[in-house]
């Protein structure tokens, strides 16, 4: 898998568990869970693979492969 191909997944899979998560939590299957919460987790499973789109970013600019 090319790092590219996983930072999509990674945003994909984030978006997905912030729709999950809010609902799970309107749903009060989640106790004790804020949005807050689920936002910030999320957002940690994107932050993972920040570095893949700025290495990508750099090649762009930079034109180095």
């Amino acid at each position: 898998m090319k790092a590219r191909d996983a930072s999509l997944y990674a945003k994909i899979g984030s978006a997905v568990m912030i729709v999950v998560g809010v609902v799970l939590v309107g749903l009060k299957v989640l106790p004790g869970v804020s949005v807050a919460d689920v936002i910030w987790a999320a957002l940690a499973v994107a932050g993972l693979f920040g570095t893949v789109d700025i290495n990508l970013m750099l090649e762009k600019l930079t034109g180095r492969k």
